[in-house]
């Protein structure tokens, strides 16, 4: 061993051991649906390595909060997913239930039960 062998950096990949574990790994990613489940299946795998603490997200930014430029932190849908999922319900049985509706008179009292249930 070299003294220059001192400084290189040493790549310390995970490769994946066997065909069965490289196709449930692809298999997992063709179904996931956000980036938060496409993380969890490279991280599960061992493709890449993420140790994140509850409520931060990859980069270490608190989920509760703001961002300084008052945006929502990366990965905040997918954390809070079942929330979004419940407002996105409501906001589509609005939206049916106006377009739907045949009368002016209806129309508003559906936005008014609308307002009463995104409360």
């Amino acid at each position: 061993m070299g003294l220059l062998d001192i400084f290189k950096k040493r790549h310390t990949t995970r490769h994946i051991s066997n065909k069965n574990d490289a196709n449930q790994a692809i298999s997992s990613l063709e179904k996931a649906d956000d980036l938060g489940e496409i993380a969890n299946v490279l991280v599960s795998s061992g493709v890449i390595s993420g140790k994140v603490e509850k409520g931060k997200n990859s980069f270490g930014e608190d989920l509760q909060r703001l961002t300084q430029n008052g945006e929502l932190p990366f990965g905040w849908v997918a954390y809070y997913k079942d929330f979004v999922d419940e407002q996105n319900q409501k906001i589509d049985t609005l939206w049916k239930d106006v377009y739907t509706a045949t009368t002016t008179t209806k129309k508003i009292e559906a936005y008014r039960t609308g307002n009463i249930l995104m409360k």
